[in-house]
């Protein structure tokens, strides 16, 4: 990785200066249009020499949203071969911030410039936008191209942050301070390694001495390798970390003062790689019954941060006391929640979703898919990964070579 100079939540499974370069002035929120090849500045430029593990870093550097909650359009030149691209936006914990559009030259826009001003709410962007966005409290990432519909192109772009909070079951935009990274890939080998941090809550009785020994989460760690290995992804290294026992009940999961966002936030001082929390239970409800409505896994996001770890979004957490019961399971949690920090959506969702999720784009998952191991509710069947899935995977900032 080179660093080029010049930054859902609950998921079932069963900022620096303002950027120097310049920016479309137009009134917060009017949905004017922008047209990216006008962007002033050269972030990058053609000339980028490609990074030996096929990844630099963009720091597009910290700007303000406007009362409104409307940013102004940021500029990103392409260069030449960029194959994905993963924006990362960050701000204060009580901020869910979203992309109000993400313009390319001559293709499909990864976001319309003003699907917000049509939209019944700011939280996914669903028919608008063929590349799939979902609002993230905190830390947002966004990875395009994440469907075959949208091509990625070469050259000006010019993305818009969006910040806004809920009250009392409305959105409302915001002023605040926005960090924005890019991360840029490039064609990848054959086969990519993601690192695991696997941190012990005390769950099974398993702290970092007794994990590499228990058979029951050797087996489930071969299992979610064997299944994300069809994507070319290999789990390693691994290694095992303990965290504080008191965050082994995760009864709250909204908010930044939540259980989870205490837990997955546990894991700040971890070496680079995905942190993989296992815990004894997750309660669906904010501070539900013990022993119902309870969850087999949570991701930090859709995708997830790639590198950060100084935050509550960083990471999955898995119930151990719930993927032990059937043989395989765990395992096949595991991989389901790590397809999700990847950047993969359900195939379908829950009948009587609330709208709160949203299922994939992709042209080879066509629901029900039951077999699929991103289908929103997951069993040991849960096995198959469709070729388009599989490039979706490949393409996060998070896998090594």
């Amino acid at each position: 990785m080179s660093t080029v100079a010049l930054g859902c939540f609950a998921v079932f499974a069963g900022c620096g200066e303002p950027s120097e370069h310049g920016t479309d002035q137009a009134a917060a929120g009017d949905g004017a249009p922008h047209d990216a090849a006008d962007g002033q500045g050269d972030v990058t430029g053609d000339a980028v020499t490609v990074p030996v593990d096929g990844l630099a870093v963009i720091e597009l550097g910290e700007v303000s949203t406007g009362g409104d909650g409307y940013g102004p359009w940021v500029p990103l030149q392409l260069p030449a071969g960029v194959t994905t691209i993963t924006l990362v936006l960050r701000s204060t914990d009580d901020v869910t911030l979203q992309l109000a559009g993400w313009d390319q030259p001559g293709a499909v826009d990864i976001a319309p410039k003003a699907w917000l001003q049509t939209a019944g709410t700011a939280g996914v962007c669903l028919a608008p936008c063929a590349n799939r966005i979902l609002a993230q409290p905190g830390v947002a990432a966004f990875l395009a191209p994440n469907t075959p519909l949208v091509e990625l192109r070469s050259g000006a772009h010019a993305i818009r942050p969006y910040a806004f909070r809920s009250e009392n079951g409305n959105e409302i935009g915001m002023a605040t301070k926005v960090r924005i990274t890019a991360y840029l890939g490039w064609s990848t080998p054959a086969r990519r390694r993601l690192a695991l941090n696997v941190a012990l809550t005390g769950a099974g009785g398993l702290d970092r001495t007794t994990a590499p020994k228990s058979s029951e989460l050797q087996q489930a760690l071969a299992t979610a390798s064997a299944l994300l290995g069809v994507a070319g992804i290999e789990l390693g290294p691994i290694r095992y970390r303990d965290v504080d026992p008191t965050l082994r009940f995760v009864t709250s999961r909204s908010g930044p003062k939540s259980d989870l966002a205490q837990l997955l936030a546990s894991g700040a001082d971890f070496e680079p790689g995905l942190n993989l929390f296992l815990v004894d239970q997750i309660w669906l409800g904010g501070g539900g019954i013990p022993g119902l409505d309870l969850m087999l896994g949570i991701a930090g996001g859709i995708p997830g941060d790639p590198f950060g770890h100084d935050h509550r979004r960083a990471g999955v957490a898995i119930a151990w006391g719930l993927g032990t019961d059937q043989e395989g399971l765990l395992g096949t949690v595991i991989a389901h929640e790590l397809g999700h920090y990847l950047g993969l959506f359900h195939t379908t969702e829950a009948p009587g979703s609330d709208g709160a999720l949203l299922p994939d784009n992709l042209p080879d998952t066509a629901a029900p898919a039951p077999q699929n191991l991103m289908h929103w509710s997951v069993t040991t069947t849960c096995k198959d990964l469709s070729h388009e899935q599989r490039q979706v995977l490949r393409r996060s900032a998070a896998l090594r070579l």
